[in-house]
């Protein structure tokens, strides 16, 4: 049975070069519960690209509500229906219709859909005759509660190992060996006596990514998970509960994605404990210089890790 669609959204647009994505969505994420009415209890916080290339990078972060009224300055609302696309935006203190056009579904479950449809030349959409609008993030919130997401470092737990396996048998039996080629426990937490957010950091080559959007959508569409879509790969963010502590970071990629430098690092790390040691050293100081930013703790690990790869390099691919 096809869903029937009446989706209603209010958030904020960006339309440029990939480079600016990051800043965007830290300014705009916590004007969304702070500036947007009718959410409810909870709600779900969904965003589309319709982007081509990396210099043109269309994207939609929004809130979905009950009804479309009194959208914030600076933002804008999407009603998508069955086969209509309607964008409204606030002009002189009325929601005013700016947009208006066909759209076509592809659904992946009976809640979630993607389409394609023209959009507004002034988003520089007039060179192509349709887009395809696909789901870039989905994960869901509460209105009323706080984000546990500060940087908190922990010992390490020799329970991490274990933690990753169970997770490690739960993929496969859902993915199935076919789709799900490889998978692997990665980052801090699968480095012996490495201090670490208790995140338990999971690597999963997959056979086809476009196959494994369809199975990962719908198996993590639930409160206590987020998932963020890319042209290449998919990161899910599961947590204790909705908008709890996180638990697994589980990120998917094809084989040959820069995430697989990831194991290097690793096994790097596994064998020289004097730069284990200064990695985690480096991770203590950053941690109190960036408790409350993630995007800029993990930034200022770049170039240790950028190091760390040269050294495994030369060591382990000598030839190359």
């Amino acid at each position: 049975m096809t869903p029937t669609a009446d989706i209603k959204l209010i958030g904020g647009l960006y339309n440029g070069s990939a480079d600016g994505v990051i800043d965007f969505l830290k300014d705009l994420f916590p004007r969304l519960t702070r500036e947007i009415g009718h959410i409810g209890d909870v709600s779900r916080y969904v965003a589309y690209t319709g982007s081509t290339t990396e210099d043109d990078f269309l994207l939609f972060l929004s809130l979905e509500v009950s009804r479309i009224e009194n959208i914030p300055e600076g933002m804008m609302a999407w009603h998508l229906q069955n086969d209509t696309w309607t964008v409204l935006e606030p002009q002189d203190g009325q929601d005013c219709i700016v947009w208006q056009g066909d759209l076509t579904w592809q659904w992946i479950d009976g809640s979630l859909g993607e389409f394609t449809a023209n959009c507004p030349s002034s988003w520089g959409c007039s060179n192509l005759s349709t887009r395809s609008f696909r789901i870039h993030a989905n994960g869901y919130l509460g209105a009323s509660e706080a984000w546990d997401d500060d940087i908190q470092l922990v010992e390490y737990d020799p329970s991490w190992p274990e933690k990753y396996r169970e997770m490690e048998n739960y993929l496969y039996e859902t993915l199935g060996t076919d789709l799900a080629l490889k998978i692997e426990h990665y980052g801090s937490t699968s480095i012996p006596g490495m201090p670490a957010k208790p995140i338990i950091d999971i690597l999963v080559e997959v056979s086809s990514f476009d196959e494994a959007r369809k199975h990962i959508i719908p198996l993590f569409n639930r409160p206590e998970c987020e998932c963020w879509w890319y042209a290449d790969h998919t990161v899910v963010i599961i947590r204790e509960k909705m908008m709890g502590k996180r638990t697994h970071h589980i990120h998917i990629a094809p084989a040959g994605h820069k995430l697989w430098e990831g194991l290097t690092f690793r096994d790097y790390l596994r064998t020289y404990p004097e730069d284990a040691s200064r990695y985690a050293s480096l991770k203590y100081e950053l941690a109190k210089l960036h408790q409350t930013d993630r995007e800029a703790y993990t930034e200022a690990k770049t170039s240790f890790v950028k190091e760390i790869l040269a050294k495994a390099s030369v060591l382990y691919f000598p030839d190359e």
